[in-house]
């Protein structure tokens, strides 16, 4: 049976989240094929996580609880032989959620003809079980797992964009540079998706009150930003300080596996190091962006700290 072929073997391990799929089927050795099927697949190094459900009343349920699904197997005839449909236009018109991706699967293609699926419903494949060998199978998957990271991402940059709208608009009321990292912070947790975050600002004459004896750092780290003097220590064993240490040895942005760091001096000397720890690999749109923000930070915390100290 092809179906199974190399799927004994040991599932690969990743540190990464898992791509959560749930089989929706009546019909139990459907879900051991797949699973057993695709043991061992893995999209952009994140393994699957299966959840089995068995009726259409069940999956309605879970959904209604659960909205980081990213595909759904969906058997059409369960419990009634619309009992799949009825799941898909819950999913889409009653809980609004756009961005699981749907792959209706059937034993009975004739019940419900495929062109009319297509037509009423908002689904990515329409497949009999027949169909499905392990090949076939690995293309379902890597077709929907594409267009649910991709609108996740889209869903990613409408919350950050939204958040630079608001900072923006409440700009004027940001008293000093400390309610300025705080709402950078929370911007690029937004875009980039990343709760592991540091930038430091290390001043030579750009942010002191007296230049010759003071200096200043900023550390922007999670879910702190705190103005800390040059003598000070954040977790000097950590892996995101020992990386902006490097930045700033070599005054050049470097990019290591989960890592990215950006190193910028500014016209006043001012020299900057942000880093960004993230699971997923940054896009070259995504890089560029990161670059723009990061040296327009900046020129603004200078700006804004020249004009508190006035």
């Amino acid at each position: 049976m092809d179906w199974l072929s190399n799927s004994v073997d040991e599932p690969l391990k990743s540190s990464l989240p898992c791509w959560k799929v749930v089989i929706v089927d009546d019909d139990e050795e459907i879900h051991k094929v797949t699973k057993l099927s695709l043991n061992n697949f893995q999209f952009e190094g994140r393994n699957i996580e299966f959840v089995s459900l068995y009726s259409g009343a069940e999956a309605k349920d879970y959904f209604k609880k659960n909205s980081d699904v990213a595909l759904t197997l969906l058997d059409v005839v369960m419990e009634s032989d619309d009992a799949g449909l009825q799941v898909a236009n819950y999913l889409r018109n009653e809980l609004n959620n756009s961005y699981t991706r749907i792959v209706l699967r059937t034993g009975q293609p004739g019940k419900a003809p495929e062109h009319s699926i297509f037509e009423k419903y908002d689904i990515d494949g329409y497949k009999a079980k027949t169909d499905l060998n392990l090949n076939a199978l690995k293309q379902v998957l890597y077709i929907a797992l594409r267009a649910y990271r991709d609108l996740v991402k889209i869903q990613h940059y409408q919350k950050g964009l939204e958040t630079i709208i608001y900072s923006i608009a409440d700009m004027n009321q940001m008293e000093n540079v400390l309610d300025l990292a705080k709402g950078i912070l929370t911007q690029l947790k937004g875009i980039f998706n990343s709760e592991h975050t540091q930038f430091l600002v290390v001043s030579t004459q750009g942010l002191a009150e007296d230049s010759a004896e003071i200096k200043w750092n900023i550390i922007i780290d999670r879910n702190d930003a705190i103005f800390i003097d040059n003598t000070y220590s954040v977790e000097p064993d950590s892996k995101l300080n020992e990386f902006s240490k490097k930045i700033l040895a070599t005054k050049q942005h470097v990019f290591e596996k989960e890592m990215y760091g950006y190193y910028y001096c500014s016209r006043r000397n001012t020299e900057s190091v942000f880093v960004l720890e993230s699971v997923e690999k940054l896009s070259t749109t995504d890089e560029k962006l990161l670059k723009l923000f990061v040296n327009n930070l900046v020129i603004t915390i200078e700006n804004l700290s020249r004009s508190t100290q006035v």
